[in-house]
């Protein structure tokens, strides 16, 4: 009697909690809590948990002497967001733009195709099921169908209801989308002959730069998309005993995507609008994302209910929300869509080989080239600066001898402009010195803060001088920066503010010298 008390108060729990907690974990921890009720050790409370939720989604066949998953205990609702799921984990698997997944997933042999083939599947589950989820939605605000409108192949899907998931909805071999997508009222209109015809509209857009597509492997480089779109609109009335109706407000409404030169339409509305119950106005819509010749095409994706007074199919064009969430949402592109820039595989980066002979010193430069340039792809003079300079060794005999007498010379490679978005450096300028300021006659710098901030720079025998870096630099002959997770250099080479070269590199905040991270990571300032 205990036992079975507890089991059925242990049912009660998870109920009540299993929406914020794992029900066998809320189930075994409220057993074995030594302030409550039951004061179960941790192993019966498992025990006493495991038969809770055994009772909740199954049954006992005391024939067969078996359990059995109750009928209808999974819902439509929670199969869909299992799979859409799984649908979003595989579409983001199979992207190029996180560069170490790609690296992961081609590395193991067959890992890509396989993913694509288990999306497949996946998305035509999902495809069912949201086809009967879209259903339940719009019956909820229509009413339901009757009988014999909804058709006897119908019911076979619906075993336990229409809310409650049953293999059947996934059985190919049965056409889930037969079921109809219509309301009594229409039905009734239609067999009594008095749903009319009473308004068309039809409508083009189109733009030669319709969209900006960035190129996954260049942030400056970009392309553009063409968009075309059109739509002709439907609307019915249903007229009565009388040829001059007191209104002219419609009672359904069905939209067809229109290619925008032909001006033909496709077979099927991709848009449909109904009366809700107990409404005057159209104000439910049945929207089907996909295309003819799509996988899913006249399959119902998703019923929106707006609040607006619709007159006639017009107002959803004129209406700018209703235009954006009704007709525009017709061309957006669906998730997992292979046509997306994340979805499309980049061109292999270009592989230059230079063959020299046995000891020859191998002096191959990989960089990408281009007349016009190459420029940070972000504001960056707007993020906080900090000031340094890079020296360099001394070179040559003549150096070399300026040492011995002086040991405190220097010779400046670049004056060094980093600056940070929050604490990460994210951009490196690195500032050709003016030849006066480039020998090896430096006895004293001072970098300022900021990107206007001040240098101290004395030379061997001169008075000292403050002045910001255009004083005492020519021209920024490289920059370094972080975009899209990855570094970039670009090389200005003629000094005339054009970059003219770029590459990826390491991190240049990661090298440590006796100059600072960043500048140190600067070789020479031929950009090798």
């Amino acid at each position: 009697m205990k036992a079975s008390r507890a089991f059925f108060a242990l049912g009660l729990v998870l109920l009540v909690s299993a929406c914020a907690r794992p029900t066998f974990v809320v189930a075994r921890d409220e057993g074995s809590d030594p302030k409550g009720e039951f004061k179960y050790t941790r192993k019966q409370a498992a025990i006493a948990a495991e038969r809770a939720v055994l009772t909740l989604a199954a049954v006992y066949d005391k024939e067969k002497g078996t359990w059995a998953l109750k009928p209808g205990i999974v819902k439509v609702e929670e199969m869909k967001k299992l799979l859409a799921d799984r649908a979003k984990s595989l579409d983001l698997m199979q992207r190029y733009d996180n560069e170490w997944f790609v690296d992961f997933i081609d590395w193991v042999k067959g890992m890509r195709p396989a993913l694509e083939r288990e999306e497949q599947a996946t998305l035509w589950l999902l495809q069912r099921i949201q086809f009967v989820q879209t259903f339940n939605e719009f019956t909820e605000l229509v009413g339901e169908l009757p009988k014999e409108v909804i058709d006897k192949d119908a019911e076979y899907f619906f075993e336990h209801g229409s809310k409650n998931y049953s293999v059947r909805m996934i059985y190919p071999a049965r056409d889930v989308t037969k079921i109809p997508f219509t309301a009594r009222y229409i039905e009734e209109a239609k067999k009594q002959g008095k749903l009319k015809q009473v308004d068309s509209f039809m409508v083009t857009d189109s733009r030669q730069y319709g969209e900006k597509v960035k190129d996954l492997q260049d942030p400056n480089k970009f392309t553009w998309d063409k968009r075309q779109r059109g739509w002709a609109i439907l609307s019915y009335k249903i007229i009565t005993n009388s040829d001059a109706p007191g209104d002219n407000v419609v009672h359904y409404i069905e939209g067809y995507r229109m290619d925008a030169s032909s001006l033909v339409r496709e077979d099927l509305p991709a848009l449909r609008g109904f009366l809700a119950t107990g409404g005057n106005n159209v104000s439910v819509f049945v929207l089907d994302y996909d295309r003819k010749d799509e996988n899913g095409y006249a399959s119902p994706d998703a019923v929106k209910k707006i609040f607006q007074d619709i007159v006639t199919g017009r107002d959803l064009y004129d209406n700018e929300s209703l235009r954006k969430d009704l007709l525009v949402a017709l061309y957006e592109r669906p998730e997992n869509d292979k046509t997306l820039p994340e979805r499309r595989r980049p061109p292999d980066k270009p592989v230059y080989v230079e063959i020299v002979p046995i000891g020859k010193k191998i002096n191959v430069e990989i960089w990408e080239k281009k007349d016009a340039g190459w420029k940070v792809p972000f504001d960056h003079l707007s993020l906080t600066a900090n000031l340094d300079v890079a020296y360099t060794a001394p070179k040559g005999k003549e150096d070399l001898a300026l040492l011995e007498k002086n040991k405190d010379l220097k010779k400046i490679r670049s004056f060094v402009r980093q600056f940070k978005r929050a604490s990460d450096t994210v951009v490196v300028e690195y500032w050709q010195p003016k030849e006066e300021y480039s020998k090896f006659n430096i006895t004293y710098v001072a970098a300022g803060f900021g990107v206007n901030g001040i240098y101290t720079v004395q030379r061997k025998g001169m008075t000292r001088e403050e002045a910001e870096i255009e004083f005492f630099a020519s021209h920024v002959k490289v920059i370094d920066y972080f975009y899209g997770g990855t570094w970039f250099r670009i090389v200005d080479e003629a000094g005339d503010g054009v970059f003219e070269k770029r590459r990826q590199i390491a991190d240049p905040t990661k090298s440590v010298d006796n100059s600072s991270a960043a500048a140190s990571s600067y070789h020479d300032m031929s950009g090798n």
